[in-house]
């Protein structure tokens, strides 16, 4: 894969010099520019196209958010840099692929790039991310609201995800339940075919993660191992879950 080319937006210049030191011991990510506020950011995306921007939120005469309407639709990949936590659940709306916390740890920073190279990986290409979201990996993690801030929840942590309304309900492995203002079906077009696998028009499960099934004439339970995950199925979806599972009995994990 060839570097990935980014730019750091911060207006601190100490900040900006303390990111680049850790990028340098990443030598498949390039610095192309730095930029200390939204005017010459934009100016230098225009100039170096880059495949990254290293995004910092709250900045002199104006914020990140600002930046990337500017520059709308065709977006690099993102990584936001921040010392708030505020701002996460909008982050989720323009697809970032990580947000981190200032200041930023070594290891953290390593998880970010790692998923970039995923993400960049997926794609096939260094190109920007296109209107549409993409389909997400097994190792992609998503962000998921908690009250006015978010959490990033790797997919393979996701157990089922019911519908409610507009809403769904996400079940996570360690036992949360998280209310996302997103519907079934745009999880059901981004999650991993093989991996999800809708069972009716209101739940959609992670089946490789069922420990056990029960089924009987009126329906059925599954079991993901976790307190306060199990799942009560009606008669049509404990069938299709039944249907799946013969199909393809080795294919967990």
């Amino acid at each position: 894969m060839n570097p990935l080319r980014c730019l750091i937006v911060d207006d601190e210049r100490l900040a900006r010099q303390v990111l680049r030191g850790m990028l340098a011991a990443h030598p498949d990510i390039e610095i192309v520019a730095e930029a200390p506020n939204i005017t010459e950011a934009a100016n230098a995306i225009r100039q170096h196209k880059p495949d990254v921007l290293f995004l910092d939120i709250q900045m002199a005469g104006g914020n990140g958010f600002m930046l990337l309407d500017a520059i709308a639709p065709e977006l690099p990949f993102v990584v936001f840099i921040t010392a708030y936590d505020s701002h996460a659940l909008r982050a989720f709306d323009v697809n970032a692929v990580d947000y981190l916390l200032k200041p930023v740890e070594p290891e953290r920073l390593a998880e970010a790039i790692q998923r970039l190279r995923q993400r960049a990986g997926a794609a096939n290409s260094l190109e920007p991310i296109p209107a549409a979201l993409p389909r997400l990996l097994d190792d992609d993690s998503v962000l998921l609201p908690l009250g006015n801030s978010g959490c990033f929840a790797p997919v393979r942590d996701i157990l089922h995800i019911t519908a409610r309304g507009k809403h769904s309900v996400v079940q996570l492995r360690d036992g949360r339940k998280v209310i996302v203002r997103q519907t079934l079906s745009s999880w059901i077009a981004r999650l991993p075919a093989h991996r999800f696998t809708p069972l009716d028009r209101g739940c959609l499960v992670h089946w490789t993660q069922i420990q056990h099934a029960d089924f009987t004439s009126q329906g059925g339970r599954i079991a993901f191992g976790t307190t306060g995950s199990d799942l009560t199925l009606g008669r049509a979806a404990a069938q299709r879950l039944r249907t799946l599972l013969a199909e393809k009995p080795h294919s967990r994990g």
